[in-house]
């Protein structure tokens, strides 16, 4: 099997090889696995190569580049580019893992020949720009009117080949004629060797008991953007705090809105009790923030997973989170018990009772956490990539 990957993972070429974020590292390593070549389209970035970035050997995958950009709309002046990229990958492997939406991606249709093609919906594009109607009417309806004719091309030509989708809760949003086409997936970034790993650290850790007197530790895990829900979760620990002053939260991430979380922070005199602890990548590092916490709150207003959830799953969290992708279902074990606490979207009196649950109810909800955490164990990257891998051979 000769496996093609449309991922645009702004890979920093250098010679021999090239690095990129050790996420999607595991991703390459595990098709890998499964395949006796990996081509990768992507575009490249010229940016600094980070300590956690992972070196790939062009000796284990080969690298077709496409020229920077940086949003997808800045892609389309390297349409014809793009489209060269697609038909060589086209010509030298055997199946496509196209990560949708990537530009222009239902090319793939047109040049294909005897490849088989598997579109994987990693998100709703078209809900995040309705998202931002309320901030910019007119900006929103300008991506509106470019980006959906691209859209329904990739559902159209999705529709014609294979599809995939990050859990269930972006099917409804499909196209009609895509709906009962596509096979849902449970994404996961966790591996089988990392989650035996964790096993055996839980077994050492005794950090938890440690802290058994001190401060409550709420951890939040998001790309710092709008429609993550970040500043509504920063009011309303506030509102808490208020009343409960052993409590801290700590906010892992980056991204635009981190200097106006940061001013919010020093404006409401919260910088002891919130930190914003920027990125750490995925994989031990962010692990070991995880097991140094007792609670995980996800206030997202839109996903189709979070693959931190599992994550914080499988380090033993008990989790607060909206209802939104695949939480309600990784949340709930095969006898219908649910280990964590659902609320609605946007709704700050929901998210400052869950956070006063948890404060009184500490001991019994982190022992909750700790008995069904293994549910997790069930959503590993190695799982998805082989479910991928079955698709693309005719395996459903």
């Amino acid at each position: 099997m000769k496996i093609g990957l449309y991922c645009n993972w702004n890979v920093k070429v250098v010679s021999g090889g090239f690095y990129l974020a050790s996420i999607n590292a595991k991703y390459l390593k595990q098709f890998k696995k499964h395949s006796q070549k990996v081509v990768l389209l992507s575009n490249v970035s010229k940016a600094e190569i980070l300590d956690s970035d992972i070196f790939i050997s062009f000796r284990d995958v080969e690298l077709i580049r496409i020229p920077p950009f940086s949003c997808y709309y800045k892609a389309f002046r390297e349409f014809f580019t793009i489209k060269k990229g697609i038909q060589e990958l086209c010509s030298k492997v055997t199946h496509v893992y196209a990560r949708t939406p990537e530009p222009f991606s239902w090319l793939f249709g047109l040049y294909k020949k005897h490849t088989i093609i598997n579109y994987h919906f990693t998100s709703n594009p078209i809900e995040i720009i309705c998202n931002e109607f309320k901030s910019n009417k007119i900006k929103s309806f300008l991506k509106l009117v470019i980006f959906y004719p691209e859209y329904l091309a990739i559902c159209l030509a999705a529709k014609c080949n294979l599809a995939t989708t990050n859990g269930s809760s972006i099917i409804p949003d499909l196209p009609f004629f895509l709906r009962s086409h596509v096979i849902p997936l449970i994404e996961s970034s966790l591996t089988i060797d990392e989650i035996n790993h964790l096993n055996k650290d839980k077994d050492k850790d005794k950090d938890k008991d440690k802290d058994k007197d001190k401060d409550i530790k709420f951890l939040c895990v998001s790309r710092l953007q709008e429609g993550k829900g970040i500043e509504l979760l920063i009011e309303s620990f506030a509102s808490v705090l208020a009343i409960n002053k052993n409590i801290t939260l700590s906010i892992v991430g980056n991204g635009p809105l981190f200097e106006k979380l940061n001013n919010l922070i020093v404006a409401n005199g919260l910088e002891e009790k919130i930190k914003l602890l920027g990125f750490i990548p995925n994989g031990y590092e962010l692990n070991k923030v995880y097991q140094h916490h007792d609670f995980f709150v996800n206030p997202s207003l839109s996903e189709t997973g979070p693959r931190v959830i599992i994550e914080a799953m499988m380090n033993n969290l008990y989790c607060i989170s909206t209802d939104v992708g695949y939480v309600s279902k990784v949340l709930t074990t095969s006898d219908g018990v649910l280990f964590g606490s659902i609320i609605k979207e946007k709704n700050k009196s929901s998210l400052i009772r869950e956070l006063n649950h948890c404060i009184r109810n500490k001991d019994n909800l982190i022992a909750l956490a700790n008995r069904y955490g293994k549910e997790a164990t069930k959503y590993t990257l190695d799982a998805f990539i082989l479910d991928e891998i079955r698709i693309l051979k005719g395996y459903k």
